[in-house]
């Protein structure tokens, strides 16, 4: 790619995800069972190593290792799970690490949704703004970001999807196309259901407690400029494997620190673009230190 990546096109049978232990004996799901669409409409979504070509049918992409990335916790050329041991505090549950939120080099901005009385979510879905932010550190991160949280203590969660219910598999989708999904056999004892929806933006702070970061969320400006990173078309999948649109009285802002990182439902609901909200800033600023 122009920003340096080299990306190796890996058999789908030998992909690194397959070295998980609970993965030993698991049969490869090529396509979800049904589908589900949200009329995205908009370019392409074109990586930019793509201009050097696209893996062919039957090998997946995967970004290789560069020095700058290196860990005492990965094995191999590429990112496996267990990079986010530096990241996530981890849970043992069923000989399984699986990951939770307990580090203060996190931070969030974004709108969070716990399902009404009497109903249940399957999968959550949007259309987030997608930006190049700037920064600071090496190990810093900023992402834009739907997360399915399937526990109260957020022990098991990821990162956008909705279940497959015939094979308890958590797929993936991008602008209505299938990308992956995390199998089911990473989720024993948890509910199929999820606990509730997270939508917006996450900045990890490689080194926190010290100087604030001021690595962007999403474009770098706060929601009452009305110029920030955007999020629309919030969904929720029910019980009939439908996308709804969540109650504007289930949405609660969700903000670790206001002064850093913001965001703020927009009023009303646009016809074409559902429910939205804003999300941003721009990290460390004479009132974030």
């Amino acid at each position: 790619g122009d920003n340096g990546d080299v990306v190796d096109c890996v058999d789908i049978y030998k992909q690194p995800a397959f070295n998980h232990p609970l993965l030993k004996d698991h049969k490869l799901q090529i396509n979800p069972s049904s589908a589900l669409y949200q009329n995205n409409s908009g370019p392409d979504f074109i990586q930019t190593w793509h201009k050097n070509g696209k893996c062919s049918e039957g090998t997946v992409p995967i970004r290789r290792r560069q020095l700058q990335d290196s860990d005492t916790s990965m094995q191999g050329p590429h990112h496996e799970a267990s990079l986010h041991c530096s990241i996530f505090k981890t849970y043992q549950l069923n000989k399984c690490n699986l990951f939770i939120y307990m580090d203060v080099k996190l931070q969030y901005a974004g709108i969070i949704s716990w399902p009404p009385a009497g109903q249940k979510y399957y999968g959550g879905g949007g259309h987030l703004s997608v930006w190049n932010p700037a920064v600071s550190r090496t190990r810093d991160l900023s992402a834009s970001t739907l997360i399915v949280s399937l526990s109260v203590a957020e022990a098991a969660f990821m990162i956008a999807g909705w279940i497959d219910r015939p094979t308890g598999n958590w797929w993936l989708y991008v602008k209505d196309n299938p990308i992956g999904y995390w199998p089911a056999a990473l989720f024993t004892g948890f509910p199929e259901e999820a606990e509730r929806l997270k939508w917006g933006g996450q900045i990890y702070d490689s080194i926190g407690g010290a100087q604030h970061t001021d690595t962007d969320m999403g474009n770098g400006l706060f929601p009452e400029t009305n110029q920030a990173s955007l999020v629309c078309s919030l969904k929720y999948v029910d019980s009939g494997f439908t996308l709804r649109t969540p109650l504007r009285s289930s949405l609660r802002t969700l903000v670790t620190n206001p002064l850093c990182y913001n965001a703020e439902l927009l009023p009303g609901s646009d016809p074409a673009n559902g429910v939205c909200f804003m999300f941003g800033g721009s990290g460390r600023n004479i009132n974030c230190q």
